[in-house]
């Protein structure tokens, strides 16, 4: 088997794996990208990532994707919180589906294998249903001992008329009379939907409903209005928040969508329990309970018995009783087919499941006559997907099968989300008066010299400011590659960053490139020096100055934009060497005063600090208080709307989006197209299939879609691709920006490359949309941005250089006095795009406070904010963080709705060890810290040794992030992601706790008085 390294240039080296090897291993960039393209060249398509949890097989599909490989398959061998043989299973099967030599001999012996079944397809109407149609009082509300959700019924004229039944739905009209609470959150159960859909068919004869889809679960707080609404054969269920008052507030969720089948045939047939009970082996009477209490199911919709209980691998056998005897009947078919389906879960969920699984799909659900008061359920694995789905017959005490439903689909929900409402999402950036006239606290820092690199124009008035008050400056010229040596940092000072707008004829990207890539560099040499230097370096502090952002007049501004983004990355990875950003209107002759004071009072203590006239302000999340100015956005049914990044996961739930808003024709562009249309029955590669299924359901929609393969950078092709002409379409009126790649490393292993790579899109991307769609041209220009960088989430300098660069964009176009463009600065959605790869990313996000939203969260929450004039708007969702831990900046102001009775407990702070003997309490600290990596690595403490290295015990680079995180949240210490590289071993690593919990109480000798900032996410050893 060949091997591919990513230590060496030569990715096929077969240089012994000797010491040197892996010395450079340790010291070398990862040169990941180019084993893979050696494996490609070398005619390998499929890749196998062998883990306990995919890592790096996104990266290999990205990498893929960037070489234009399209006939490659990348898959993992196992996932976390999955059964381990399903996980495997899968891995196998999509290996064997792109061409891999399988020998299934092995497991099945010999024999043929069985055709595939067609493919079924999911039908979702859509409806159109006028907006002023005010509360709930469309006629009467529904009756909840009907278990539906019909109430008042109108008919809407049209071609098939629509009949619309509204209600309204809280606690006490809930339309199942027990309390079915599911991790927290009140749902309405599936059964209650599927008797409410029945009920409005029910002029038509016997029920039965196809091609059931359980989209989002209806939570019953906050009240809600609801909405069915059958046309022709269609049925859906939707609903808006009741209490939400504003006129132009209406955001309506579809819940649940169906089909009418009149013709199809009743179930018929005997279910012969005798002789399932002699092959099914019988089971605990309380495994259900346990199971879906273990799930977060706090309590059934309806009151139900298990009698009898029998199952195997496949298939299961159960006896519930309904309503007790004397009863014949029971109260309704909800409440039979509510016992049916909780029941039919246990075949397919994980027995040891800690998360909740939920019914999402249903191909056919049929029954007839009255629903009987005790029941026989036989379950089985669906042949077309037995890993997840279940067919379920349902027969009465004698036999006779009354009930059947087909194809029901189970999925692991992570989080429901459905209690959380938009305004609680949706935030502004507010700008807070910033008080340094106590010396500042934990950022007072020593200022006796100012190192300045950046152009003559801005660095020279600058530092005769600074000079005049007292500081010594040194002009380090321009360009990233400034001449630092050691031996300037024999004084505390601040080295700071100061790039002009632009030169003379430069354009606005490239000047973009210059400035970022200055910072980034200027960081990278800093901390080279601090790493190799072999005498004492006063602590020095990296500041950067922007001209202009926030105000964004001058289109020079947005070029410095992305220094936002980098900077609250820099803060993340190296918190002990970052001062902050300093936003300046214009320099004038109060400039150097003003800066002075902020250098010596807040370095390490803010994110981005603007300098006023009247004073320093920091920047700060604040949910939106004030009233409604905005305009809801609408898709003129004239014009047609470009997505970029459209083919991909948000760029198609975008699109689905705005159909609901009048859009009628939609361009998606990306990096690449679609095979020939003639082509798409036959293309089975998933990915491609996910993509043509997904333009499919938006032309099944009435919708006309153009997919453009399309370099959104190329100025000219851009042009010439939206050409009306060209396109055959009318003009383009509304944008999404949408593309977008990543490309993450730490601060100290960007390159230029990489971060170029990273701007192009995004970045490069939006300037080509702003060049040819100036402002007023759009109806809407909305680009996606990340909030992420807020979280100072590690490895992404060069991702939130791209999405800062869009929220300066955007605050430029609204400049002169237009209002269509906005930023919206997204947390990950939950389940879509990269958010199923980026499972250590967000363990280190919800360290710091920010968790992901679902999709319809995300879509609910942009139509909240919607009603709000911005510029830029964040959403995401708050959750708590440790109490001895303090806030992020951005995160300040932003209140938790519950804290959880764990955060912040059980940690060992420095009060624990105060009154300890310094020996005692680094035995204590080392102990801890041991413990930590033990239960981090699965193992016992005592097998940790104290002086091995870390990488020798297994800590791979996802361990690392793990084991930060774990430590940060024990002790309450900011660590940077370089920790292990400085610390390697638990001896050192405990070593640097204790110093950092315990600091000494005199000055180190050879320090200077108050050169040490006092930032308790700053190590004592800072500079040394």
């Amino acid at each position: 088997m060949p091997l591919y390294g990513t230590a060496l240039d030569d990715a096929r080296s077969k240089a012994a794996r000797d010491g040197d090897y892996w010395v450079a291993n340790l010291r070398r960039p990862v040169r990941f990208t180019q084993a893979v393209q050696a494996a490609v060249e070398d005619g390998h398509r499929l890749f196998l990532e062998i883990s306990s949890h995919p890592v790096v097989a996104h990266s290999v599909g990205e990498t893929l994707l960037h070489l234009g490989v399209e006939d490659a398959a990348v898959t993992g061998s196992l996932r976390r919180n999955a059964d381990e043989t399903a996980t495997l299973l899968d891995g196998l099967a999509r290996l064997h589906c792109h061409g891999a030599a399988i020998d299934w001999t092995r497991d099945h012996g010999v024999g043929a294998p069985l055709p595939l079944p067609a493919t079924v397809w999911q039908h979702r109407p859509y409806w159109i249903f006028p907006e002023d149609t005010g509360g709930a009082g469309l006629g009467s509300g529904h009756d909840p001992d009907s278990h539906t959700l019909l109430g008042g019924r109108m008919t809407v004229s049209g071609a098939p008329s629509r009949q619309v039944w509204q209600t309204r739905l809280d606690l006490s009209s809930r339309p199942y009379p027990q309390s079915h609470g599911l991790v927290g959150v009140e749902v309405t159960p599936a059964a209650a939907i599927i008797n409410t859909f029945a009920e409005a068919a029910r002029e038509d004869g016997p029920p039965a409903l196809t091609d059931i889809v359980l989209r989002t679960p209806l939570a019953v707080e906050p009240p809600r209005v609801v909405q069915v609404v059958r046309e022709g054969r269609s049925l859906s269920l939707a609903t808006r928040i009741a209490d939400d008052t504003e006129d132009d507030g209406d955001e309506w969720i579809t819940h649940t969508t169906a089909t009418l089948d009149p013709g199809a045939p009743a179930p018929s047939g005997l279910l012969d329990a005798a002789r399932l009970r002699a092959r099914l082996t019988e089971g605990s009477l309380t495994k259900a309970d346990e199971m879906f209490e273990r799930m977060g199911v706090e309590g059934y919709a309806f009151p139900w018995d298990l009698e009898e209980l029998r199952h195997d691998e496949d298939e299961q056998l159960a006896v519930l009783t309904i309503e007790p005897a004397p009863a014949r009947r029971a109260s309704s078919w909800a409440h039979v087919i509510d016992g049916a389906l909780t029941i039919s879960a246990m075949v397919v969920a994980p027995g040891d499941a800690s998360v909740l699984w939920m019914s999402r799909s249903i191909e056919k659900v049929t029954w007839r006559g009255e629903p009987p008061a005790r029941i026989v359920v036989h379950s089985t694995r669906s042949p077309r997907s037995p890993h997840d789905t279940v067919d379920v017959r349902v027969a009465d005490e004698s036999g006779d099968v009354v009930c059947e439903v087909l194809g029901l689909r189970f999925a692991a929900v992570e989080h429901l989300g459905t209690a959380v409402l938009p305004r609680d999402l949706v935030h502004e950036v507010v700008w807070r008066p910033l008080d340094l006239g106590e010396g500042a606290g934990a950022g007072a820092a020593a200022v006796e010299q100012v190192l300045l690199v950046g152009e003559a124009d801005v660095t020279d008035p600058l530092a005769e400011q600074l000079e005049a008050a007292g500081v010594r400056c040194v002009r380090m010229g321009e360009g990233p590659e400034a001449d630092l040596r050691p031996e300037l940092f024999a004084r505390p000072g601040a080295l700071l960053v100061a790039p002009s707008l632009s030169r003379e004829g430069e354009p606005l990207d490239q000047a973009t490139e210059r400035v970022t890539w200055t910072l980034i560099r200027v960081v990278q040499r800093l901390a080279e020096i601090q790493a190799n230097a072999p005498g004492h370096l006063a602590p020095q502090r990296v500041w950067c100055l922007t001209t202009g952002v926030r105000e964004a007049r001058d289109e020079r501004s947005v070029a410095h934009g992305p220094l936002w983004g980098v900077s609250r990355i820099i803060a993340g990875d190296h918190p002990e060497l970052w001062g902050g950003a300093v936003d300046l209107p214009a320099l004038d002759a109060g400039t150097g005063a003003r800066l002075l004071t902020v250098l010596r009072g807040a370095a390490g203590q803010e994110d981005v600090i603007a300098l006023d006239p009247d004073g320093p302000r920091a920047a700060r999340l604040s949910r939106i208080e004030r009233s409604a100015d905005g305009t809801p956005l609408r898709c003129s049914p004239s014009g047609t709307v470009l997505i970029t990044g459209g083919l991909g996961a948000l760029g198609l739930e975008t699109a689905r989006w705005l159909v609901d808003r009048g859009a009628r024709r939609i361009l998606l562009a990306g990096r690449r197209g679609l095979p020939d249309r003639g082509e798409w029955e036959t293309v089975t590669d998933p990915e491609t299939r996910r993509r043509i299924d997904g333009v499919l359901a938006l032309e099944a929609l009435g919708v006309t879609v153009r997919v453009l393969a399309l370099d959104i950078t190329d100025a000219r092709q851009v042009a010439a691709a939206l050409d009306p002409g060209t396109l055959g379409l009318p003009p383009v009126c509304g944008v999404v920006h949408a593309a977008g790649v990543v490309n993450n490393a730490l601060v100290d292993k960007v390159e230029l490359d990489g971060l170029r790579e990273v701007l192009a899109p995004k970045a490069g991307g939006a300037l080509v949309l702003h060049r040819l769609f100036p402002p007023g041209r759009l109806d809407f220009f909305v680009m996606f941005s990340s909030c992420g960088q807020f979280a100072r989430l590690s490895g992404q300098a060069g991702y939130a250089a791209a999405n800062s660069f869009l929220d300066a964009l955007a605050a430029h176009r609204n400049a002169g006095g237009h209002t269509e463009t906005i930023s919206l600065g997204w947390t990950a959605w939950r389940g879509l795009g990269l958010s199923a790869d980026i499972a250590t990313t967000m363990f280190e996000a919800n360290s710091r406070g920010l968790e992901a939203v679902s999709g319809a969260e995300a879509l609910r929450a942009w139509a909240f904010g919607d009603r709000f004039r911005a510029d830029y708007q964040a959403v995401l969702r708050v959750v708590p963080t440790p109490s001895h831990t303090p806030r992020l900046p951005m995160f300040r102001e932003l209140a938790v709705s519950e804290e959880t009775a764990a955060a912040g407990t059980g940690g060992l702070l420095a009060a624990d060890i105060a009154d300890l003997p310094e020996e005692e309490a680094r035995e204590r600290v080392t102990a801890d810290v041991r413990e930590q990596v033990a239960a981090e690595l699965n193992l016992d403490a005592p097998a940790v040794e104290l002086k091995r290295p870390l990488v020798e015990l297994g800590v791979d680079s996802v361990m690392t992030v793990a084991l930060r995180v774990r430590l940060q949240r024990r002790y309450a210490l900011d660590l940077p992601p370089t920790i292990l590289w400085a610390k390697p071993t638990v001896a050192a690593l405990a070593g640097h706790v204790y110093d950092s919990l315990c600091p000494p109480s005199e000055e180190a000798p050879g320090v200077v008085a108050g050169a040490v900032a006092e930032d308790p996410g700053v190590p004592a050893t800072a500079g040394r």
